[in-house]
C-alpha cells in the first residue's frame, strides 16, 4: 500500500487498504508492534482516504475499525459502518466489523446474526466461516461453533483467527491437551504476538502445568516492559493463573492506558471472571453492559 501511494498520493483507496492494515496489526493478535502506533497509523491513513474519496466505503469502514477497537467509540464506529453499508452492503458487512462491535456489546445473537449474512453470500469465505465460529462460541454454542471452524479449517488451514478460536473452544470443553496443541500451532502462524502466551496459561493451569504458565507469563511482563506487549494479554495470563486481583488490575491498564482491551473479555473464556463486580464496573466505565 505504501508503494501504491508513493506512486499516486491521491489514491484514496491505498490509504483505505494501509488503515485497514495497520488495524490488524494494532489488535495484537497477528505481531508485537506497538499498539498506539499501529492505532496512530490506521487513523490517519483512514482519515486521508475520507478526505480524498468521501464516496469510497472502504475509508468509513477502516475508521470505524480504528473506532470500534481502539477509540471505544461505539456511536462513531456505528455511524461508520452504516454510512459504508449504504453504499457498499456487502464490503461494510465484513464480519470482522458489525458482528465484533455486537460482540463488545454482549449481543452475541446479533454477533451470529451478522456473520451469518457474510456465510450466506460467500459460503466459501474462510474468514467468514470462522468469524461465524467464533460467534457461536461467544453465544455458548460450542456444536455449532466446531462445526464452522471445521469447514473454515478445510479451506484454510493456516487460519490464525480459526486456530486462535478452536484453542479457546477445546480449553473450555476440558480437551487440555488438544488446546495446548493448537496454540503450538498459532505460534508457528504468528510468531512474534503475545496472544497464545496469554491464552495457553488456561489450559496449562487445567492440566497441572502451572510452572509453564508462569513461564508464559514471565515472557509477557517482559515484553510488556519494552512496550511490545498490551497490558490486555497480560490480565489474560494472570486470569489464566487463577489470580483475579492480577488480573483486574492489568484490565484496567488495558482500557485507561494503552488501550489495548479487546472484545475477547466477553468469550467463554473469561465467564469465571465476569461474575466479579469489578468486571462490570470495567464495562460501565467503558458504557457497555455485562
Amino acid at each position: 500500500f505504501n508503494r501504491s501511494i508513493a506512486l499516486d498520493p491521491d489514491f484514496a483507496a491505498s490509504y483505505a487498504g494501509l488503515s485497514a492494515s495497520y488495524g490488524i496489526l494494532g489488535t495484537g493478535n497477528i505481531s508485537d508492534i506497538s499498539t498506539d502506533a499501529a492505532f496512530d497509523s490506521a487513523r490517519a491513513s483512514a482519515r486521508e482516504a475520507i478526505r480524498l474519496d468521501p464516496d469510497l466505503p472502504e475509508g468509513f469502514a477502516a475508521r470505524g475499525f480504528v473506532e470500534l477497537l481502539a477509540d471505544f467509540d461505539w456511536a462513531g464506529a456505528d455511524r461508520d459502518f452504516a454510512h459504508a453499508a449504504a453504499m457498499n452492503p456487502f464490503y461494510a458487512r465484513s464480519p470482522l466489523f458489525p458482528a465484533v462491535l455486537n460482540e463488545w456489546r454482549g449481543d452475541f445473537a446479533g454477533g451470529v446474526r451478522e456473520s451469518r449474512v457474510v456465510v450466506a453470500a460467500d459460503p466459501l469465505s474462510m474468514a467468514a466461516r470462522a468469524e461465524l465460529g467464533r460467534a457461536y462460541f461467544f453465544a455458548h454454542d460450542y456444536s455449532r461453533a466446531l462445526a464452522q471452524l471445521d469447514t473454515a479449517r478445510s479451506l484454510n488451514p493456516a487460519s490464525a483467527r480459526e486456530v486462535m478460536t478452536r484453542a479457546e473452544l477445546y480449553a473450555k470443553l476440558g480437551r487440555d491437551s488438544a488446546s495446548i496443541a493448537e496454540y503450538g500451532r498459532l505460534a508457528q502462524l504468528t510468531p512474534t504476538a503475545p496472544t497464545q502466551l496469554a491464552f495457553v496459561c488456561f489450559p496449562l493451569v487445567a492440566s497441572g502445568k502451572r510452572d509453564v504458565a508462569l513461564h508464559e507469563l514471565d515472557t509477557l511482563l517482559m515484553g510488556n516492559r519494552a512496550h511490545r506487549v498490551g497490558a490486555l494479554y497480560v490480565a489474560v495470563a494472570y486470569a489464566g493463573l487463577g489470580e483475579r486481583d492480577e488480573a483486574f488490575a492489568w484490565l484496567d491498564r488495558a482500557y485507561s492506558e494503552d488501550r489495548s482491551i479487546r472484545p475477547l473479555i466477553m468469550d467463554p473464556t473469561f465467564d469465571e471472571l465476569r461474575t466479579d463486580p469489578r468486571f462490570a464496573a470495567l464495562l460501565r466505565r467503558m458504557h457497555l453492559r455485562n
